[in-house]
């Protein structure tokens, strides 16, 4: 019985440690935020990049469109990327990030023909039991990254597509 009530005690004190995986927006989260002068991207020019990466689902390349390749941009242990706050659009309603400082578990960057077109960030909140992935993409192939999606695309489940191409008939350019 003793047991059983630390065992409870413990799971009541380590529930303020789960709500705040993720961003945060005001006044609800969503799953894809735009934001026409695009997302900063953190992280990106400071690492060793590593790649292409030699992807494999079962001893097989996965379906990903011609061309599509991800390398991974490595970077020390503990290391931690700044998000700045950031107005965004969600279905025409403009709506404030706030600002966060989150642990960096891996980054990735996905390439079309050897041009990035998305880069995912597999994160952690400090002090939170918990982690979570973005992908911020270059939607419309102009190289600008304006489209940030969660969750992001994991190399480590069984995620078999690559985040969205850009707009159909664009490269992208940067």
């Amino acid at each position: 019985m003793r047991s059983l009530l630390t065992v409870l005690a413990a799971f009541y004190l380590s529930l303020p440690l789960f709500p705040q995986c993720g961003f945060k927006a005001e006044p609800v989260a969503v799953t894809s935020w735009h934001r026409s002068e695009g997302w900063k991207l953190p992280g990106i020019t400071d690492g060793k990049v590593l790649g292409p990466l030699n992807v494999t689902l079962n001893g097989k390349a996965p379906p990903w469109p011609t061309g599509v390749t991800v390398s991974e941009i490595v970077h020390a242990k503990g290391y931690h990327v700044s998000f700045p706050a950031g107005v965004f659009d969600e279905y025409g309603k403009q709506k404030r990030m706030r600002p966060r400082i989150l642990g960096l578990h891996r980054l990735l960057r996905w390439e079309l023909n050897g041009k990035p077109y998305a880069y995912t960030y597999e994160l952690w909140p400090e002090g939170m039991l918990c982690d979570f992935s973005v992908d911020i993409v270059d939607d419309e192939g102009d190289g600008v990254f304006r489209l940030l999606e969660s969750p992001g695309h994991n190399l480590l489940t069984f995620q078999t597509q690559a985040p969205a191409l850009p707009a159909r008939g664009k490269k992208p350019t940067s």
